[in-house]
């Protein structure tokens, strides 16, 4: 089964949809996911919410943070990377 991560914009904008594929991104989920996806850490952060953006070029990581977190529970909003920090700004007063 191959995971999806989804990216949801805010305003008009349509969802993003984008696999994790790569051998890289799948040794890091695979690596790291006991620490979060466990009943604990699930009952710490299951429906909590989270935002997800970078001002810089972290695709690839924003792409794993939000796997991961995704398995614990938690309701993402992911803005992407490379974003402008009024969007994010604006983005967390809209949550």
């Amino acid at each position: 089964m191959q995971a999806t991560s989804v990216m949801i914009l805010p305003g008009n904008v349509s969802p993003l949809c984008q696999p994790i594929s790569t051998p890289c991104h799948r040794g890091v989920i695979d690596e790291y996911g006991h620490l979060l996806d466990n009943p604990e850490s699930k009952r710490l952060l299951q429906g909590r919410k989270v935002l997800l953006a970078s001002t810089d070029v972290h695709a690839h990581a924003i792409k794993i943070i939000h796997e991961l977190l995704s398995r614990a529970g938690m309701h993402i909003t992911n803005l992407g990377a490379e974003v402008n920090p009024d969007k994010i700004a604006r983005g967390s007063q809209n949550r």
